[in-house]
């Protein structure tokens, strides 16, 4: 931005009259830099207030937008960080209760359920992804073993 305000101080000091339209296109380049920039730094302001706030799911989406567009922009490479970190605590705490859960819960497809939700708000978590799979493993054999012994006694064997 400081760039373009010389090259406009340059330009009002020492208009073009060989092409006028281009103090115009210089002025409209800095009004578009000067707003991308506004919008850059209320996201990260937003951000920030939803890390603050412990709304990580909304900070890392605004993250990932700006990052998308702007994959080298270190403040929200450093918000990324920053999620990452809060997110570590709020992990192990939720393993910890889910584990707890689990090992009072007898009722297989509450199990299932129990683990699903915790998938759901933790994707890609490698714990909760093996739960998962063990459980609904555990639950479809558990159910197989029940519908088999209902057609052996409904046939009356």
């Amino acid at each position: 931005m400081s760039r373009l305000e010389k090259v406009l101080d340059l330009d009002r000091r020492a208009p073009d009259t060989i092409a006028p339209e281009r103090s115009a296109a210089y002025q409209d380049l800095y009004n578009e830099v000067c707003s991308e920039a506004n919008a850059i730094k209320a996201s990260y302001d937003e951000a920030r207030q939803y890390i603050a706030s412990g709304n990580l799911a909304a900070a890392t989406e605004l993250c990932q937008k700006w990052l998308a567009k702007y994959p080298g922009h270190a403040l929200f490479q450093a918000l990324t960080f920053d999620i990452d970190g809060a997110q570590r605590p709020q992990l192990s705490a939720d393993i910890a209760r889910v584990d707890g859960e689990l090992e009072k819960e007898s009722d297989l497809e509450r199990r299932v359920s129990i683990i699903a939700a915790a998938a759901e708000k933790h994707p890609g978590e490698g714990h909760f992804e093996k739960l998962l799979k063990a459980a609904t493993a555990k639950r479809d054999i558990a159910n197989g073993i029940v519908a088999k012994a209902r057609a052996l006694e409904e046939r009356g064997a």
